[in-house]
């Protein structure tokens, strides 16, 4: 009988609840933001997809964008660390894990979009978010900013033998930048420097244009057009924000000049995503005559990324034997993220039919 009462007990506890918890924050808009844009899609386009290749080079894309607007002091080689306890599967894809995302994968994409061509695949992500997101074009700003590395780095030309290119539009007449000491707007002149020369557009600051120089590179100088270029507030914001030591490229760790050079395009692409997420709240907001609370908690219609983005701190992906829900989403959050849109909207689990 007492066995019998202990079996009967057994089969009535209840089996304990699967529960996992994992950091979303704001990253849910970035990557809406980045869906949006259709980045990943181009890029496989762009530079070609293997076909036993679990991640593609979309993904990673993706992934380093996410990395580099973490806001976080997370430099490459921590690249998988950094995705420890956030909702990696939800942002990137099914299937992804953070240990997926080491640094041997990194450094395999970064020689894919080095021999894609910086400047070209930049530019067709950022022309395809232009028009997608309905930039206008008439006025643009031109300037360059040095970026400042640290240790050595060797000069040589010739390709890396770990690419394997399946492109045949891949420029065969490519050259690696040098990495070299020059006029340093860092104040930096001990360290060795790149050079970033970007366009972006005079409607919400969004690179349209970028291009990785040698260090010693003199300033751009275009003087038929100097005075449509005198107003280059918006630029310096730009490099200021992918110089700021929150940045995860604000120090290169890259040994190799072909892979600092696809990082410098990582950085313009950070920009690109952060500028059309800023244009886009901005626009919404103004447009529902709608505010949202800034730092000081007055409310405005013009608030920066950097602010929305410390807002999302601390929101959970929860998953419950498989149901996910969203913690910590206050009508604040929901209002923010209905004026971003869809995209944005569904890493949330708000959907139109709410």
């Amino acid at each position: 009988m007492i066995s019998a009462s202990r079996a009967t007990i057994k089969t009535m506890k209840k089996p304990s609840e699967a529960i996992n918890i994992v950091n979303l924050d704001h990253l849910g808009i970035v990557a809406g933001i980045i869906d949006e844009m259709e980045l990943v899609e181009e890029v496989n386009k762009k530079v070609g997809i293997r076909i036993k290749e679990t991640l593609s080079p979309g993904q990673v894309m993706k992934a380093m964008i996410l990395n580099g607007l973490g806001f976080l002091s997370a430099p490459i080689y921590l690249f998988d660390t950094f995705f420890v306890g956030k909702a990696t599967e939800h942002l990137i894809g099914e299937g992804v894990t953070p240990e997926q995302l080491n640094d041997d994968r990194i450094g395999r994409a970064l020689d894919k979009y080095y021999q894609a061509g910086t400047t070209k695949l930049f530019m067709a992500i950022a022309m395809k978010a232009a028009l997608k997101f309905q930039v206008e074009m008439k006025s643009v700003h031109l300037d360059s900013s040095s970026i400042s590395v640290e240790g050595a780095y060797k000069n040589c030309q010739g390709k890396s033998q770990e690419v394997e290119t399946e492109s045949e539009d891949t420029e065969s007449d490519m050259k690696t930048i040098k990495i070299v000491h020059g006029y340093s707007r860092d104040r930096r002149p001990d360290l060795k420097q790149f050079i970033i020369d970007t366009i972006v557009s005079g409607d919400g600051d969004v690179p349209l244009y970028l291009k990785i120089d040698d260090g010693n590179t003199e300033a751009v100088k275009n003087p038929q057009i100097l005075s449509e270029y005198k107003a280059q507030q918006s630029n310096e914001r730009g490099f200021r924000f992918i110089k700021d030591p929150l940045f995860f490229t604000s120090s290169v760790f890259v040994k190799k000049p072909e892979r600092v050079e696809a990082i410098g395009m990582i950085m313009g692409l950070c920009l690109l995503v952060y500028n059309l997420a800023q244009r886009k709240l901005r626009q919404q907001l103004s447009a529902t005559n709608d505010r949202v609370k800034n730092q000081v908690k007055k409310l405005t219609d013009r608030p920066t990324m950097r602010w929305i983005f410390q807002v999302f701190q601390a929101v959970h992906l929860v998953t419950i034997n498989g149901a996910k829900q969203v913690s910590n989403l206050t009508q604040e959050h929901q209002n923010i993220l209905r004026h971003l849109g869809e995209y944005c909207c569904q890493y949330y689990l708000i959907f139109s039919s709410e």
